[in-house]
């Protein structure tokens, strides 16, 4: 009995000294009000000020293209596999229980959905509100990543390792992609179609989210000017051998909608150059709230990507000089 009570007790113990996810939160909380302060805006202002773009951008975008709906819903989704990422998920599991790793994993992802969720009733736009919800929950409670003593194939080769590394981590996220599209064409239903090409796009841009060390950078014997339009003809080569075999399909079904299908395609490999050129903009940093405020900014109007990509490029030339010849 003794011994018994021992183990209760160090069990006990055991539990109370691991951490509360409210507190956790409420760090990470404090954490985005400073980064807020470190780019020179007050946090209040900043909430606002997200807020009231994105609801500008999905009126507008609502108002203009059918399609709009589901590209909130990528970009949702990028966000939160953002939040997934190996090493982010490899450090919460040190430090709370499965349970409160799952709590936190969904308490994130459902405030990140939040506001899309609450445009989407607002705006009746029950698809994309299903598979927002969906992915809110999915991969909060999935593990997306695969565990394998062999290297999974790759259409990439090993330089840049972007896509190489990107596709590796969310092969499962594709296959789903392709199968959405399969049921597209399936129940007819363009939309859904548009929606699979774009989500494609939108994951491929979350291969640029996170600056590469340095050395990876300094070992390139290029320009400045050479090592971007290297890294964006690749991005948008790369892009193209999940993205085009999706779009040709639907084109083929849809022969007499291709011109928006070709609308989409030119938008989206404008974002994508966007993405590139506004990773290096902020290195050796990660993308700052300026670059993401200049991107949301072209959701609502996406013509301001002919003024952004040079200037993101202005920036990234001159923060890649001092490490390149």
């Amino acid at each position: 009995m003794l011994t018994n009570t021992n183990h209760k007790s160090q069990i006990t113990n055991h539990e109370s000294r691991i951490p509360n996810p409210t507190v956790y939160l409420q760090l990470q909380f404090k954490l985005l009000n400073r980064r807020f302060k470190d780019l020179g805006f007050e946090p209040w202002f900043a909430y606002v000020l997200l807020l009231v773009t994105l609801a500008v951008a999905v009126h507008q975008s609502f108002e203009r293209f059918s399609f709009a709906p589901y590209v909130f819903v990528s970009l949702v989704m990028m966000l939160q596999l953002n939040l997934g990422e190996s090493k982010r998920t490899d450090f919460l599991k040190t430090c709370f229980t499965t349970i409160k790793f799952r709590q936190i994993r969904l308490i994130e992802n459902f405030l990140l959905a939040l506001p899309c969720l609450i445009e989407f009733i607002i705006y009746q736009q029950w698809i994309a509100l299903a598979l927002t919800f969906t992915s809110t929950i999915a991969l909060a409670l999935v593990n997306i990543k695969i565990a394998s003593q062999k290297t999974i194939p790759t259409p990439y080769s090993k330089q840049p390792f972007e896509f190489a590394v990107g596709f590796r981590s969310t092969i499962v996220v594709f296959i789903a992609i392709y199968c959405l599209m399969g049921i597209a064409l399936f129940v007819n239903n363009f939309n859904l179609g548009m929606f699979s090409i774009g989500a494609v796009f939108v994951i491929c841009m979350g291969f640029y989210t996170q600056p590469e060390n340095e050395f990876y950078v300094w070992i390139h014997h290029h320009s400045a000017h050479d090592f971007l339009r290297q890294k964006v003809i690749i991005a948008v080569l790369q892009v193209s051998v999940l993205s085009l075999p999706l779009a040709i399909l639907l084109a083929c079904c849809y022969p007499s909608l291709i011109e928006y299908i070709g609308l989409l395609l030119f938008t989206a490999y404008a974002f994508m150059i966007a993405i590139v050129l506004a990773k290096y903009a902020a290195y050796p940093n990660e993308i700052q709230l300026v670059q993401v405020f200049f991107l949301g900014l072209s959701l609502l109007l996406p013509f301001l990507l002919l003024l952004f990509i040079p200037f993101f490029y202005n920036q990234a030339k001159q923060r890649l000089t001092p490490y390149l010849k």
